[in-house]
This record gives C-alpha cells, sequence and structure tokens, in this order.
C-alpha cells in the first residue's frame, strides 16, 4: 500500500517547519522544535525526515540496501551490532502508511474538547474547595467508596438496557418467559434456528449439581482424606466450578450469592483476553534494553512487556474491542487500527491462493474497497466525555452498522476482480547471513497485471534497478495469485478482519489456561475449535450466506458468523508508529489466581459485573498507559527514560538540561490525554 496523498502533505508540513527551524547559530534544524509544533514525538519527526529526505546518514543507506535484499529489521540489527530501536528509527516510512501520520477528525474533536475540559476542571476544582470550606457539608452526609460504586453499578446497569442503534434489545428473564408461553412451553419445528440455540443455551445454564456440590461441602471439611478422596475432591472441584480461576465454568450458585439475583441470560459465556504490546520488528519479543526500561520506569512487574487481562462478554465485537483496547492502554482513538490474523493462519484459512480468499470477503475478510464512511461508522464523538462515550461503544448487546461489511456488498466488490485475468508475479529470495547468499526463503516481490487498460501486453516487472537481486517471473491467472501476494496488490489492506465478528467466532480459547503456556491435552482442546482450512470455514457458513442471499436480507443481525480460525489474534493501532497488541484468549484464569495477581472473590466479583453491565472488566494490568504519537514501542522506551532522567553524575548545566526537557516531554504527553492512571482496575472500563 503506497503512503497516501495526505501523508505525503503532512510529512512536506513537517520538513518545511523544520527547515524554517534552521538558523546560523543552528545550522543543522530543530527536531525538538518541529515536535512540539505538530505535538508529535521527536523520533517520529526524524523518521519523517528521514522519508522525504530532509536528513540523511550512512546508517540509512545501509539499511534500505539490506532491507531491498529481504533481510528483516531484527536480521539488519544483528548484522550491523546495532539496537532495533536504532535501526527503526532510521528506516524511512515505507508502503503501509494510509492516513495515520496525521491525526484524524476525530482524534482532532477530541482533542479540542480536550482544551474545553481542562478549563473546566479548574473550575470545578475550585467548586470542591469551596464546598470543603463550608461547615455546612457533614462528612457523614457525604457517600462511601463502596455506596458510590454501587451507584456507578446500577447506572452501568441501566445504560446496557438502553437501545441504540448499535445496541439492540437486551433479553431478560422475563421476555423469554413470555417467548416460552407465545410457544406454549415447547419448541416447535418451525420455530426460528436462533430461538432453538437461545433456549439449548438456556438450560445448559440451568443445570445443577447440588449433589455434587454437597460431597465437595462434605470431603473439604475433612481432616484427613485417603488418596481415592483426593482425586474425587479434585473431580468435583472442577465439576462444581469451584477451581482456582474458575471464570466462564464457575458456579453459578456462587455467582448468583454475589449478584443477589439471577444473573441475566445474557452475555451467556464470557472470556478472559490477555492483551500484550510486542515489537514485530524484534520478531515479537521486546528487546532486552526495552524491556529494562519497561520494568526500571514503566511499572512492568510480571514480564518484559506491558500487558492488560481483561474479562469479555464472548461475543463482543471486533470493534468495540478496539474501544476497550484504547482504554486499558491509554490511547486517544486518534489512528487507523486493523485486526489481522498471524501469516501462517491465513494462509491457512486462504489455502494460498487469492481465489479462497476473495470467497472470504464478507465472511471473515473486509473488502479493500470499502469506504472510509463504512470503515468510521462508529467514531461520531461529537463533544461530551471521552471516556463516557467509549463506554457506551463497548456496553453490549453489540450490534454493527457496518453497511460494507455486509455479505451483499462485499460480493459486489469482489465482483470488480477479474479472475481469469493474467498477472505478473514476481518472486525473490530473502538474502541469508549464514551463506552469504540470496537462498533464503522465497516470497513473492511484486503482482502486476500483464495487460493495460487497453489490452496491450505490459513488460516484465524488473527488481529496483542496480540491485543484483535474483528474481522469477510467473504468469498466472488472478485466482491463482498466492495469497501473500494481495497485499502488494491493493491500496487498502486486504487481510484486515470483519470488525462485527464477536470474538468468540474468530479466537479459539484455552480451556485453562492461554495458549502460550498450556499442557498437550490443553493444545488439542484449543486445535479441535479452529478451523483446518477455509474450506471448512467457508462450508460451515454456506447455508447463511445462501439465506442472506435468497431472502434478500442483509441487515446486521442476519450476517455470517465463521468457526474459529486461530488462537493469536494481533491488533495494530497507528500504522507510523506500528503499535502491536498480540490478544490471547482462555475459558477461566488459573494463572492469574495461581500467581496471586487477582483472588478468587475479586474475579468473581468482576465476574458478576461483567453479566450484569454486559460490559468488560479490567483484571489485572501490567506497566504504565501508553501515549500516541510517542514512535511506537522505542519511542515509548525513550519518553519513560527522559521523564526519568539520571541526574546522578550530571554537571549542574546537564541536570538543567535534563530537567527541562522532562518537563517538555510531560507537557507534550499530558497535552495528548497521557496521565497516570489512577482509577482502579475494576472500574476502569
Amino acid at each position: 500500500m503506497p503512503i497516501s496523498q495526505k501523508d505525503k502533505e503532512f510529512m512536506e508540513q513537517v520538513a518545511m517547519y523544520f527547515r524554517n527551524t534552521k538558523t546560523s547559530k543552528d545550522p543543522n534544524g530543530s527536531i525538538r522544535d518541529t515536535a512540539m509544533k505538530f505535538h508529535i514525538n521527536r523520533n517520529k519527526v526524524r523518521k519523517i525526515l528521514v522519508t522525504v529526505g530532509e536528513i540523511k546518514s550512512s546508517i540509512t543507506e545501509t539499511v534500505l540496501l539490506m532491507r531491498r535484499q529481504g533481510m528483516s529489521v531484527k536480521e539488519i540489527a544483528d548484522n550491523l551490532g546495532l539496537s532495533v530501536a536504532t535501526i527503526s528509527t532510521a528506516i524511512p516510512y515505507e508502503d503501509k502508511i494510509d492516513n495515520t501520520l496525521e491525526p484524524t477528525k476525530h482524534a482532532s474533536d477530541v482533542r479540542e474538547y480536550r482544551a474545553y475540559e481542562k478549563k473546566q476542571l479548574k473550575r470545578q476544582v475550585g467548586r470542591t474547595l469551596k464546598m470543603q470550606a463550608e461547615p455546612s457539608v457533614r462528612k457523614g452526609d457525604r457517600m462511601t467508596d463502596q455506596e458510590t460504586k454501587e451507584k456507578e453499578w446500577q447506572k452501568d446497569i441501566k445504560m446496557s438496557y438502553t437501545e441504540t442503534s448499535y445496541r439492540p434489545h437486551r433479553n431478560t428473564w422475563e421476555d423469554l418467559d413470555k417467548i416460552r408461553e407465545i410457544l406454549a412451553g415447547k419448541m416447535t419445528e418451525d420455530a426460528p434456528e436462533e430461538l432453538k440455540e437461545l433456549f439449548a443455551a438456556l438450560e445448559s445454564m440451568k443445570e445443577s449439581h447440588e449433589d455434587e456440590d454437597k460431597e465437595f461441602e462434605i470431603l473439604l471439611k475433612k481432616k484427613k482424606l485417603s488418596e481415592k478422596e483426593k482425586d474425587r475432591l479434585q473431580v468435583l472441584m472442577f465439576l462444581t466450578g469451584q477451581f482456582p480461576g474458575a471464570l466462564n465454568d464457575r458456579n453459578r450458585k456462587a455467582l448468583e450469592q454475589i449478584s443477589g439475583n439471577r444473573l441475566p441470560p445474557e452475555p451467556m459465556e464470557v472470556l478472559r483476553l490477555h492483551l500484550e504490546l510486542y515489537d514485530e520488528y524484534s520478531d515479537g519479543v521486546i528487546e532486552n534494553e526495552d524491556a529494562k526500561v519497561f520494568r526500571t520506569y514503566g511499572k512492568v512487574e510480571f514480564g518484559n512487556s506491558i500487558s492488560r487481562d481483561i474479562i469479555v462478554p464472548a461475543d463482543i465485537p471486533l470493534y468495540a474491542l478496539h474501544y476497550v483496547i484504547q482504554r486499558v492502554f491509554g490511547w486517544q482513538n486518534s489512528h487507523l487500527r486493523k485486526f489481522e490474523l498471524p501469516e501462517d493462519r491465513f494462509q491457512i484459512v486462504t489455502n494460498g491462493k487469492t481465489s479462497m480468499w476473495s470467497r472470504m470477503v464478507g465472511v471473515l475478510f473486509r473488502s479493500p474497497f470499502m469506504g472510509e464512511d463504512d470503515e468510521f461508522w462508529a467514531d461520531d464523538y461529537n463533544g461530551g466525555s471521552f471516556k463516557n462515550w467509549m463506554r457506551k461503544k463497548y456496553t453490549g448487546p453489540y450490534q454493527s452498522q457496518c453497511q460494507g461489511e455486509g455479505i451483499f456488498s462485499c460480493r459486489q466488490d469482489m465482483m470488480k476482480l477479474d479472475m481469469n485475468a493474467d498477472y505478473y508475479v514476481m518472486y525473490s529470495r530473502a538474502y541469508n547471513r549464514r551463506t552469504q547468499k540470496y537462498d533464503g526463503e522465497e516470497y513473492v516481490l511484486a503482482v502486476s497485471p500483464v495487460h493495460g487498460t487497453n489490452g496491450e501486453k505490459r513488460p516484465e516487472p524488473r527488481p529496483w534497478q542496480g540491485d543484483d537481486i535474483p528474481y522469477r517471473i510467473e504468469i498466472v491467472r488472478f485466482s491463482e495469485v498466492p495469497s501473500e501476494g494481495l497485499r502488494r496488490f491493493f491500496e487498502r489492506n486486504p487481510e484486515t478482519l470483519l470488525e462485527r465478528l464477536p470474538i468468540n467466532t474468530v479466537l479459539a480459547a484455552g480451556k485453562f489456561s492461554l495458549p502460550e503456556n498450556c499442557t498437550e491435552e490443553e493444545r488439542k482442546y484449543i486445535d479441535e475449535q479452529m478451523a483446518e482450512s477455509g474450506d471448512e470455514v467457508y462450508q460451515q457458513s454456506e447455508e447463511y450466506i445462501t439465506r442472506i442471499i435468497s431472502e434478500q436480507i442483509d441487515s446486521p443481525d442476519m450476517q455470517v458468523l465463521p468457526i474459529p480460525v486461530t488462537d493469536v489474534l494481533l491488533y495494530t493501532y497507528d500504522f507510523g508508529d506500528n503499535w502491536k497488541i498480540r490478544i490471547t484468549a482462555s475459558e477461566n484464569c488459573t494463572d492469574l489466581v495461581e500467581s496471586g495477581r487477582i483472588t478468587q472473590t475479586g474475579l468473581d466479583r468482576a465476574n458478576v459485573k461483567c453479566r450484569e453491565v454486559y460490559r468488560p472488566v479490567l483484571i489485572a494490568r501490567d506497566g504504565e498507559m501508553l501515549v500516541d504519537d510517542v514512535g511506537g514501542i522505542h519511542g515509548f522506551a525513550d519518553f519513560l527514560e527522559k521523564i526519568n532522567p539520571e541526574l546522578k553524575g550530571m554537571d549542574p548545566e546537564e541536570k538543567e538540561d535534563a530537567r527541562r526537557e522532562k518537563k517538555e516531554y510531560l507537557e507534550w504527553a499530558k497535552s495528548l490525554g497521557w496521565h497516570r492512571e489512577k482509577i482502579s482496575d475494576f472500574s476502569l472500563l
């Protein structure tokens, strides 16, 4: 995907301002002043200036040459003996920026309102101080923290029953009883399939383990147990949902004791999601130097990276999950994003061919022709509290209003493609450091049509002029183009997943553990959930597609829901900074409880809140909140070091510079909404 015209214009504005900062005293120009002018990090300014050729370095030229040889950023860093952070800053923006360097209109609206909010906050502080000084306000008249939380909880429950365009009617037990009366207490053959599934799920919720509960209590109270009784106790613990970390399999009686009422029928299930920041340039591993900064200054205690664990309704769609991710990591929804599959899973579900990919558009993937109005249908912020606006987006029930993700729309888009047209496919091989030859893995270098718009045959494409990269050319029909070549063909990313899809129709979850920490038995459980090929996904969906087309109803509540296709989901935010979040899931939270990061009581309370409020709940966080336009992982690590300067050993002038730089960085970050979040995990979302 080429750099968009809008981004080119923005980069030129940055370069022009930078040129104007050059003076006789400072002929090199001021990256610092330029960053402050455009409210972006200095690393981002430097990368923009490298991209437009305003500043040059021998490192950049060397890196570009090695990139054209097919080497990854990690391989280049190892080869040159430099850090990945240094290399990533030296690389120009390549061919995947799409209106992301300049903040979106939504971001501008948010920032404009934030300036207004600051004025209001000052006034509010003044009023609060005045009230506290009034002797008539007695301490006993104020609500306790617990009372305040309960009041907020009740407001949240009310919100979940408020219908909007993207939040349809939420079923209650009273609604379901009325349906039962209409059906005369039994399921008729002609009852809608969705209704049959709903009642089947409700019947499973009724399952009682009273006898097992009693047996469990008896064994639990015994002081000495035989080996047989110990084994039986373990079985009963899982059977009755009373094992450490029980979440989706939790004993419903125990949850209803906390709730004080019968739990609502929706959501039917909940999931635990683990969201972890990772570095694409370092093969997913956070570099030691960045990991050290995160642990020292970034409040990371349980690993090398910043992460969050949340409980979500199992039917939360990806568009709503996006807003959850924004909130728990501290971003402001200022740039584009995408959900996608890891490369190996993408190849599996497309069978490695464009023909299968095109069949999966509208089932699993977005159309690369989808318009901006459809893409940003949910970004309708127009003032008021930004947090409350986001909160409404991830409160269920959920229903996407993105017309561009409907089967009709996607099928029409795919009809624009001539599957029988001939295309040149250029292959090359990656550079092998061990053999110092181009004999590494083969990859698609370019895809282009054989014939022009007037039918004339075009000459065969060639690699970049002057490069000695070996290559080979094939002529194949478009339907036979390898699916990895699609990203070389479309301006928009063809691998982006449909955001209307509920998380449980995309992501396979572990029973008790996350996929990366599971046993062989657990691995088998996860693998059994996932589709083995694109054919399997399509066959499961074909009946629904036929029904939609035959009935001519392409409404949001009539869309295709596939079976899970991956155990790892990838989320990218801001294609310039290239933030990457790796998402995995489990049905229970055994590891969090056993490690002491959360108690079973705390987990139960979060479980109840998620079900009653129909909204995700943050149960564990590791690391600071992030900030927009900071330059990605490496830029954020640099930011943390700048606001935590090591003054020891500096002379007075150096200390003054470090303090000034700290103040500037903090002021810049706060202008973008960054702060050290003091709200508790339980109340954050």
